[in-house]
This record gives C-alpha cells, structure tokens and sequence, in this order.
C-alpha cells in the first residue's frame, strides 16, 4: 500500500476486498447467470481463506482492537476530566449548552458533557465533539457484533453472498482509527491546558502492544497491496482464458457452462458431465477455469484431470 490510508490506495471498502467470486473477475459482462457460484456451499477454491484474506483478517484484526481501546481509553479520559471539572472548577456544572434542554443534559454521560464543556471553552471544534461521539458509538455497536466487520472476507457462500446483500449494521471502516487518534491528540492537548493532572494507567499498560500492532499494521500494508494487485492479475487471465475461442463452443447446445444435466442431486458428474469436463481439458482450459465453467471445486477438477491424463 502507498501510505497509511489503506481504503484510499486500495478501494477495499468500496469494491469488497477484490471478490473471489467470477463475477468480479468478469464485471460489466453480462454472464453472471453462467458463472455464478452461490449455488455451491463452499467456494471453487475450497473453504481455507487464501493468503490475501488471511492478511485481511490480520489487520483488521490489529484495527479493530486498538479502535476498541482507544474509544474506551478516550471515554474514560472524558469521564475523569468531567469529574474534575466538578472538584476543581469554581463553576462545577456551568451554563447548559443552547442546543441542549435540562433534561437531556441531565441525560447524557459524563463524557459527553466533558466534549460540550471542552468546545464551550473553545478548546476543541464542535467537529471534533461530533466526531467523538460518532467513534464511539461505532465503538459501541462493532463491539457486539464482530461478524459484520469480518463476514465479507469467508469462503462459504453466505459470504459472498453478504458481499451482494450486506447485512444490516456497521461496515468495516478503515479510516476511523486514524480519525479517532486524530480526536483523541486534540482533546489530550486540550486538557493539558487545563488546570487538572489526569494520568490514564490503560495507556502505560497498552503501550508496549499497542507499538507492536502499529509496526504489524505497516507491516502487512505493503504485502496486502502486492497480493491484491496478484489477485487482479489472476482473474484478468482467467477473465481472457474463459473467454477465448468461447464463440466456437456450442453455447446452447450440450455444452452449455454449468448445464443442469451435468451433475447428479449428490453433486457427482453425470455422463454428460464428464464429456463436457473433457471437452474443456482438451480445449486447454486450466483447473479454475474449469471451476468456474462446470460448478465444480477446484479440488474436483484437479481429481477429473488426473483421470482423464490416465485415459488418454
């Protein structure tokens, strides 16, 4: 990756990690009917996630915990400085904000209130404010439901089927850490001119790990691009290898890409079938091209091959 904004220099959160699916592979044809794989359980690759998904997981992984520690580390921090305003300001509770009513003042948490008064005293931006409580209410919503942040990046078919179909609720964002810490240094200057000493433990504790999954972090950057860049590679190869000389086949005829009557109710290859696979060997097709074309696994094409090299 080129720099540290991974989602900018990888369109990861708009195009779905670079979908294993064909239909990524083949976009802006009007083919998906043929090559569509939701039908299969499991992907034509296998159920083990490849080494760039792997990379994903790790650093979302990474991501994901040090954004939950530092809205956590930021909400108490807020929640001390709240509770020293009252102790040592002459004016413990001051004037409620305009755009806030008693009562839902009297409503929101000590952290909240802490924001307001650090804008009211124009130490931060009311942006600033708003950002916060927008980090941590993703803080609060990812952190019970962990699944939502992972579940585009499986091989089984609900997760590319979720790619299609989002399930309802937070999408991975890989730019609120940044965004956070970028709130959190403004809000730590601004209590420093403050006539209050606040020490957070959690930091000096975290510390240590926290450079650790930095370093990791900048670290799988540059291998994730270089395998997403192999991944294109891949599927434009294969993209060009399902097509070639695909006008000479008998597209509405026998040979049709994925016929009904290729495969028996427990998955296994009918007679026609097994022609057809042939067909495809002999046309030179490769083992995921013949995937993708029979709705098989590749692991299944691979067992066919050998066959079919014994029978020749």
């Amino acid at each position: 990756m080129r720099g540290l904004h991974l989602p900018a220099s990888l369109g990861i959160a708009r195009c779905r990690m670079v979908s294993m699916t064909l239909e990524a592979a083949v976009e802006g044809r009007n083919v998906n009917s043929i090559f569509d794989q939701f039908d299969r359980w499991v992907h034509v690759e296998g159920p083990r996630l490849p080494a760039l998904e792997r990379n994903i997981a790790r650093y979302r992984a990474f991501q994901t915990l040090l954004f939950l520690f530092k809205a956590e580390s930021l909400k108490k921090y807020l929640s001390g400085l709240m509770s020293s305003f009252n102790q040592k300001l002459s004016d413990s509770n001051g004037p409620i904000p305009e755009h806030l009513t008693k009562e839902k003042w009297t409503k929101i948490p000590d952290w909240r209130r802490s924001c307001e008064r650090l804008v009211e005293m124009d130490f931060i931006s009311r942006k600033t404010a708003r950002s916060v409580v927008k980090y941590i209410g993703y803080r609060d919503k990812i952190a019970h439901n962990l699944s939502a942040l992972f579940g585009d990046i499986g091989q089984l078919r609900v997760n590319r089927e979720m790619m299609r179909f989002p399930m309802p609720g937070e999408k991975y964002r890989y730019n609120y850490l940044k965004l956070l810490t970028d709130c959190e240094n403004e809000i730590l200057e601004a209590g420093s001119r403050l006539p209050i000493i606040m020490m957070n433990s959690d930091d000096i504790y975290f510390e240590s790990v926290e450079k650790f999954m930095r370093q990791e972090l900048a670290r799988l950057q540059p291998r994730i691009q270089k395998q997403i860049d192999s991944r294109k590679e891949k599927f434009k190869k294969l993209r060009l290898e399902i097509f070639e000389n695909h006008n000479s086949w008998d597209w509405e005829g026998e040979f049709f890409p994925k016929h009904p009557d290729y495969q028996h109710k427990n998955g296994r290859l009918t007679a026609k079938g097994e022609r057809a696979c042939y067909l495809l060997f002999e046309l030179g097709k490769s083992d995921l091209a013949v995937a993708y074309l029979m709705g098989l696994s590749r692991k299944a094409v691979k067992r066919r091959r050998k066959n079919w090299g014994r029978g020749r």
